[in-house]
């Protein structure tokens, strides 16, 4: 099969889950045998292709338009999101035709596809729900602006197009089709890989006090509540340390003030970025890996975690319970809670045996049902079954 992904985020520009996913999956799909094409951004000025592990990877001019600033400044994340359907759009058809393009699949974010899919319809679309942009906003709580809303029927007109959608998770899936009103469109969930060969459970000596966030630090991912909590695991583990790993979405300055306030600097330390191969030797230092996430669709860092053999305290929120069975593969608390949070992660830190049985029964799980060639089969069983009814 020839196969093409539309995917702004793919490596090395890699904003969140999206890029991790593309990556892995395009990886797999390709050592299957099957021809795989990436479109994806370049720099200014820059259009070329490259061939990686088998993966034809595509990438184009970003390079902006001009527009009047006044509608700049009104709309600029949904005129940012025509200005690139297009560019994809030009270069589109061409490789569609040049290597017999016989399915494609894209995002829910961004509609990169939207110019070529309003005049063309013969390639089947598959899309996947992994948090679509203004879904990311809501949750968030940002107000919602006229650039909002616009780029909302945009998703919701991408979205349309679609073939058949995957979810995540059943979480997303349902979300999704209620925040767009498309319940009319077949739906099927399969889950995001994780590379269980690079994520595994090492023999180096960890710090069993340590405890890891990684993610944005943004309102969704919890990051806050975390800041609530550490206080109160301190009191009880005043040896506990903390390391949280990732981009300032805005909320640095304040979360570096309550660790101030609460006067515990010298046990949270924060890391701004690392790359996704190195972040192996965070998990492996680490004593256990928390997830405060307000809402999450099917985060990394739990896939990542628990293929590392660590033990996760994570929100009982979005897609996360159906990835981490409370008390089997980690632990759930009630989204919001600091202090059941406090409660767990004390809980974890006291105890060695329950903290490694359930990292082991988590590795297993991942190798199991979530290692990449397992979900590539599932995603191209789906890509034959939407090319026997387009």
């Amino acid at each position: 099969m020839n196969i093409l992904f539309l995917c702004k985020e793919y490596p090395p520009h890699v904003v969140g889950g999206v890029g991790i996913y593309m990556e892995e999956m395009t990886r797999e799909i390709a050592k299957l045998g099957h021809r795989v094409f990436v479109m994806t951004t370049g720099k200014d000025g820059e259009v070329h292709e490259e061939n990686r592990e088998g993966v034809t990877i595509i990438r184009i001019c970003t390079a902006r338009k001009e527009a009047k600033e006044y509608f700049r400044k009104k709309v600029e994340r949904t005129a940012e999101r025509f200005e690139y359907s297009h560019l994809v759009a030009q270069r589109l058809k061409d490789i569609v035709k040049k290597h017999s393009i016989e399915i494609i699949e894209s995002t829910d974010a961004r509609a990169e596809g939207f110019w070529y899919y309003l005049w063309n319809r013969h390639i089947p679309l598959v899309i996947k729900l992994h948090t679509s942009e203004t879904l990311v906003f809501k949750l968030n709580h940002e107000p919602v602006t006229l650039d909002i809303k616009l780029l909302k029927k945009l998703e919701e007109f991408w979205l349309l197009q679609a073939d058949t959608i995957i979810g995540v998770t059943q979480a997303i899936a349902g979300m999704s089709m209620k925040y767009y009103s498309i319940n009319n469109k077949p739906v099927r969930v399969i889950p995001n890989p994780v590379d269980v060969d690079l994520f595994v459970p090492r023999d180096e000596e960890c710090n069993p006090l340590n405890v890891l966030y990684v993610g944005r630090l943004e309102f969704r991912k919890g990051v806050h509540i975390l800041l609530r909590a550490i206080p109160q695991i301190l009191r009880r583990i005043p040896e506990a340390s903390f390391t949280l790993i990732g981009a300032d979405c805005g909320m640095k300055d304040y979360l570096l003030k309550g660790i101030k306030k609460a006067g515990c600097e010298r046990n949270v330390q924060f890391i701004v970025h690392i790359c996704r191969s190195d972040l192996v030797e965070y998990y492996e230092k680490c004593g256990l890996v928390g997830v405060p996430a307000l809402w999450e669709n099917f985060p990394y860092v739990c896939l990542d975690a628990m293929s590392c053999g660590k033990s996760v305290v994570a929100s009982n929120a979005g897609g996360i319970p159906e990835l981490l069975e409370d008390g089997v593969y980690g632990m759930l608390v009630s989204p919001g809670s600091a202090n059941e949070l406090a409660q767990e992660v004390v809980n974890l830190l006291s105890d060695e045996k329950l903290r490694l049985n359930l990292g082991n029964k988590a590795r297993e799980k991942m190798v199991d049902r979530f290692s990449p060639r397992v979900i590539a089969e599932k995603t191209l069983s789906l890509y034959e079954e939407v090319r026997r009814k387009a």
